[in-house]
């Protein structure tokens, strides 16, 4: 995974809009050749994140109706809690996709 950020608002490369808030792309969302780009760009700030174990299908549903049963505040604070960085408007679906992303085993209710 690699999170990536513009250190300018607005910013334009290798195909894709950034803004300064953080975007999480999964390894085979880019190609070689956009990894290459973002990384030579200056105004880009890019962060490889080495992959996490991947729950089996029964776990990971698990984990999601747990985090689905939680308040989009008890979500944010989570997410403060342990690091995660979000965007403003986030939506419950986001707050509890980035949990499922960046968490093993998610957080109890």
């Amino acid at each position: 995974m690699y999170k990536i950020r513009s250190l300018n608002e607005g910013f334009r490369r290798a195909g894709i809009a950034f803004t300064r808030e953080p975007v999480i792309f999964k390894d085979d969302q880019l190609t070689p050749d956009q990894v290459a780009m973002l990384e030579a760009e200056r105004l880009i700030e890019i962060q490889h994140i080495p992959d996490l174990p991947q729950p089996d299908a029964e776990e990971e549903a698990h984990a999601r109706k747990v985090l689905e049963k939680m308040t989009k505040d008890k979500l944010m604070k989570e997410c403060d809690a342990i690091g995660i960085e979000y965007p403003d408007d986030a939506t419950k679906a986001v707050l509890v996709d980035l949990l499922l992303i960046n968490t093993a085993p998610p957080p109890e209710a």
